[in-house]
């Protein structure tokens, strides 16, 4: 029974349809195309800035990245460059101090070469007073014999005493001289030595601080570089997550918010067809 009476009212509404040009149905079914094509044109314009949230997204992942790699290849630069300064400033100060150690051996070099020019020229002016002392010595033994004959042999012996005595004492002499000389000549040697190896070590210690500086500041520098890097990188990322995060979530809730229009619709014309239904005088009497 409510089988037929269901399409009684088909027929009756089919025939009202006809009867009429324009029906309150046909008003709600084209109201609800015009909402389907402008959800669609929406729901496109999303899928449109969707697309352009994504783009700025990844433009946005790269750029930072290649501004990360710029500054890191810029802290190697930097690195580098303060690493040669120091190498170079410790090959300076080596070179100074490597000239003030040959200068002061120089120094003390040609001190003992005067020393012993000095020693030459004394040893030769006491050889010329040697030599005129024993002229002297001979012109007046001749003197002495020629005026002395008797006391020629005890004023000979007693000369020769003198003499014997003067030798010896020039000796003496002479013996602490030469000890003297080639005292002061080895200490001299011995400062020299001392200076250059005192001066190779101080060039030694200057290098060896500077490249062990040098390669701390590279290894300081290549970590803080590395480590911004990678917090840049971390961020980045982060950002990029948050952006996609709420892009799908502002999706997601424009296509359920299409879902309840649609829904929306649909009960709008269920009740339309209803209304129509019940305007219809046949369907009233049909009911």
């Amino acid at each position: 029974m409510r089988s037929f009476t269901v399409a009684v009212a088909l027929l009756v509404l089919s025939a009202h349809v006809e009867a009429s040009k324009v029906t309150p149905v046909q008003k709600v079914i084209q109201l609800m195309q015009g909402m389907l094509e402008k959800g669609k044109k929406e729901k496109h314009e999303e899928q449109v800035q969707f697309a352009a949230y994504k783009q700025f997204c990844d433009d946005t992942t790269t750029e930072k990245a290649r501004a990360i790699e710029e500054q890191a290849e810029q802290l190697k630069i930097a690195a580098a460059a303060e690493t040669d300064k120091l190498k170079t400033r410790a090959k300076i100060e080596a070179g100074v101090i490597k000239a003030r150690a040959e200068m002061e051996a120089t120094a003390l070099k040609e001190k003992a070469e005067a020393e012993e020019r000095a020693r030459l020229q004394a040893e030769e002016e006491l050889r010329l007073e040697e030599e005129a002392l024993a002229q002297e010595k001979a012109k007046a033994q001749k003197a002495q014999e020629a005026r002395e004959a008797a006391k020629a042999l005890k004023l000979g012996k007693e000369l020769a005493q003198q003499q014997a005595k003067e030798i010896k004492r020039k000796a003496e002499q002479e013996l602490k001289r030469q000890r003297y000389e080639e005292a002061l000549k080895a200490k001299a040697e011995e400062e020299s030595k001392a200076a250059k190896a005192k001066a190779e070590a101080e060039a030694q210690a200057l290098r060896a601080q500077a490249i062990a500086e040098a390669q701390a500041l590279e290894a300081k520098l290549r970590e803080e570089a590395e480590a911004a890097a990678k917090a840049a990188k971390e961020l980045a990322e982060a950002e990029a997550c948050a952006i996609r995060a709420r892009a799908e979530a502002e999706a997601q809730a424009l296509r359920e918010q299409l879902e309840a229009e649609k829904a929306q619709l649909q009960d709008l014309k269920v009740e339309a067809s209803w209304e129509v239904l019940a305007e219809d005088e046949d369907w009233n009497l049909v009911a």
